[in-house]
């Protein structure tokens, strides 16, 4: 008896081992999360939480301001509002994409002023589904954002700057009227980057861009259009998302104070929140160029 305790005891000593060895392995076995996958999830994965707190935040500022939220889609496709919802949400999409592709704000105040005045002299296919005919709209009189005696914040002035680059290229009549070779463009817009004390864009990145302008165009419903962001920067999914609701809310306010009051609410909301700092502020010169780019445009009286 005392011989088949002992066996029974090595026997169980030695099924353990070899659990501990078979947990040892697949330990072992388990692929790590590489860095490639933590940048691809990086705005979804483990900033969730943050990203929901943030949502829930935005959505009590929107009660506040009693916005209703509707799909900009709903309001009919040639309707003028639309317009300026694909005017504003180009541009501000469009420095995301820069900036992320092409020499970090300088990359992305080029791609978002371009995109615009590409947009408007010479058309996307998702134009001719809006207005009839390109041309019908020009820079408003007064096309800046007032923001009042308090000064600047340091986010509002990409904004700005946006504008000011935007204006200048689009008084010349060739690029007013669609006469221009996009590179050309792009070329021009680095140089002027470079004389205002910012870093310009080499060969590569000014051909990439100028690529990226053609293919916008090659776009042909705003479903399209949208979901072309969405697949293109998957890692700024919540931002894109973000960005979308508050270009239809400021087109809803007749008041340019009601949207200068909304968007400094909506800016410190996202200050206030836990998402990554570098999210935050790429979230925030977004909205800035959007508020502005909304402030330039106006139909042709």
């Amino acid at each position: 008896i005392e011989i088949m305790k002992k066996n029974y005891l090595l026997g169980l000593i030695v099924l353990v081992s070899m659990q501990c060895v078979f947990i040892s392995c697949e330990k072992v076995n388990i692929e790590p999360i590489t860095e490639k996958y933590n940048t691809e999830l990086y705005s979804f994965g483990k900033n969730t939480i943050s990203y929901i707190e943030l949502q829930q935040q935005i959505d009590s500022l929107r009660q506040k301001y009693n916005l209703q939220h509707n799909t900009i889609q709903t309001r009919g496709i040639k309707n003028f509002w639309t317009h300026l919802f694909l005017t504003a949400w180009i541009d501000a999409k469009g420095f995301l994409y820069g900036k992320s592709h092409w020499g970090g704000n300088t990359g992305g105040i080029i791609c978002s002023a371009l995109s615009s005045i590409s947009y408007v002299s010479k058309g996307y296919k998702t134009i001719d589904l809006i207005i009839d005919k390109v041309g019908k709209f020009e820079i408003k009189s007064s096309p800046d954002v007032n923001y009042g005696s308090s000064g600047l914040l340091d986010e509002d002035q990409y904004g700005v700057l946006h504008n000011k680059i935007a204006k200048e290229f689009f008084n010349d009549s060739y690029v007013r009227e669609g006469r221009y070779l996009e590179s050309d463009l792009v070329r021009r817009m680095s140089i002027r980057m470079v004389q205002l004390g910012y870093q310009g864009l080499n060969a590569k990145q000014q051909e990439e861009l100028t690529l990226y302008i053609k293919n916008q165009r090659k776009l042909s419903t705003m479903e399209a259009f949208v979901a072309n962001a969405q697949q293109a920067m998957p890692y700024y999914k919540q931002e894109l998302d973000m960005l979308e609701d508050y270009v239809t809310d400021i087109i809803d306010m007749e008041k340019s104070s009601d949207v200068r009051a909304y968007t400094i609410d909506f800016q410190n909301t996202i200050k206030r929140s836990s998402i990554p700092a570098d999210n935050k502020s790429v979230l925030c010169i977004s909205i800035s160029i959007a508020e502005n780019s909304n402030a330039l445009w106006e139909p042709k009286k």
